[in-house]
C-alpha cells in the first residue's frame, strides 16, 4: 500500500459509486472552506452525462456507464485538514462488471485479492503505467475484462485506506445477491490498509437519517482520544433490526463482523429518493435550495481527515 492518503472505493454491480461520488460532490458544493479537485480519464462523456448531467441537472439518479471510467477527487480547502487526500472511483463498465468482478478459476476478483492469488503488484502496476494509463489520459476506457482487472488491482494496491460501499436499496429488492464482498473481504482490508470503513448508502429505504448521528467538534475530539474509529451505534442497531440472515445473509454477516470489531469504521451516507421509503421514484429529493438532498457525508469529510 502507498504512504499517502488514497482511499479506494470499493462496490460491487450497482453498488451506487456514481451516487456516492455526486453525493460527495454536491455535499462539498454547499459546504464552506472545501474544495474538491476531480481528475476522470477515460470515457470522461459517460462520466458527464451519465453522472453529472443525470444527477446536477436531470435530478434523477445515474444510469449505468457505457465504458466506464476512473475519477480522482482530491479534497482540498481552508478547513479540510488533510490536503492531498484522494478518492478514487473505478466504474467499470456496465455490461461487463460482473464479468470483471466474479468469477475466474472459481473465484471472485476480491476473493482473489484475499487469497494472494493476483499477479505480483509491482507487475500490475507496471502494466498499468505503461500500457492502461496512456490510454485512459487520452480518453479511452479499457475494452477487455483483464485490462480492467488490472486497473482495478492497480488502484486497490496503491490506495493505503478502503471505503466499502453497501448498497442498502440493492440488499432490500435482491436479497444482497449481487454483493461481490463479504466480511471476509474486509477482514482482509483491515489487515492491509491502514484504515477501512464500511459504508452503507441508500439507508432512507430503511427509515434512516445519516445527519441524526453527526459529531460535533468538542465530540470528535474527545472520541478521538477514546476510540479512533467514527462509528454510528445507532445505526447499527438500527440495521440489525431490519436485516436477517434470512433475507440479507451476506449484509448481516458483514454487520456482525462490525459491531464485533470496534476499529472499523462505520457510519452511513444517503441521496434520498423522493418516494422513500414507501415508493421508489429514481427521482432525487429536492432540497429546496436548486440541487438535492444528501446526508452524512460530514462523516465521510471526518471519516477522510482522519
Amino acid at each position: 500500500m502507498n504512504e499517502g492518503n488514497s482511499v479506494m472505493l470499493i462496490a460491487g454491480q450497482s453498488g451506487a459509486k456514481s451516487t456516492f461520488a455526486g453525493g460527495l460532490l454536491h455535499h462539498v458544493d454547499k459546504a464552506n472552506g472545501f474544495v474538491i479537485n476531480s481528475t476522470v480519464v477515460g470515457n470522461t462523456d459517460d462520466y458527464e452525462s451519465e453522472v453529472i448531467d443525470q444527477m446536477f441537472t436531470v435530478g434523477e439518479y445515474p444510469n449505468q456507464t457505457t465504458d466506464g471510467y476512473i475519477a480522482e477527487y482530491e479534497l482540498e480547502g481552508k478547513s479540510f485538514s488533510r490536503p492531498g487526500t484522494t478518492v478514487n472511483i473505478i466504474d467499470l463498465p456496465g455490461e461487463s462488471q460482473r464479468e470483471i468482478l466474479q468469477q475466474k478459476g472459481g473465484l471472485s476478483l476480491i476473493q482473489r485479492i484475499n487469497r494472494g492469488q493476483t499477479a505480483d503488484p509491482e507487475d500490475i502496476r507496471t502494466d498499468y503505467e505503461n500500457n492502461l494509463k496512456p490510454d485512459f489520459e487520452r480518453g479511452i476506457s479499457p475494452n477487455t475484462p483483464d485490462d480492467w482487472e488490472t486497473t482495478f488491482l492497480h488502484h486497490y494496491y496503491n490506495s493505503n485506506k478502503a471505503i466499502f460501499l453497501l448498497n442498502l436499496y440493492k440488499v432490500a429488492e435482491l436479497d444482497d445477491k449481487e454483493l461481490v464482498y463479504g466480511k471476509d473481504a474486509i477482514e482482509h482490508a483491515n489487515e492491509e490498509f491502514t484504515d477501512v470503513a464500511v459504508v452503507p448508502i441508500a439507508v432512507d429505504w430503511y427509515g434512516y437519517d445519516p445527519d441524526s448521528h453527526k459529531t460535533g467538534i468538542v465530540e470528535g475530539i474527545l472520541n478521538q482520544f477514546i476510540t479512533p474509529s467514527v462509528r454510528d451505534r445507532e445505526l447499527l442497531e438500527h440495521l440489525n433490526k431490519h436485516l436477517s440472515l434470512g433475507s440479507a445473509r451476506k449484509a448481516k454477516e458483514i454487520l456482525n463482523y462490525v459491531e464485533a470489531n470496534g476499529e472499523i469504521d462505520f457510519f452511513a451516507v444517503s441521496v434520498p429518493d423522493n418516494g422513500a421509503p414507501a415508493n421508489y421514484t429514481g427521482d432525487l429529493t429536492d432540497d429546496g435550495q436548486g440541487g438535492f438532498e444528501v446526508q452524512g457525508f460530514e462523516e465521510v469529510i471526518r471519516w477522510l481527515e482522519q
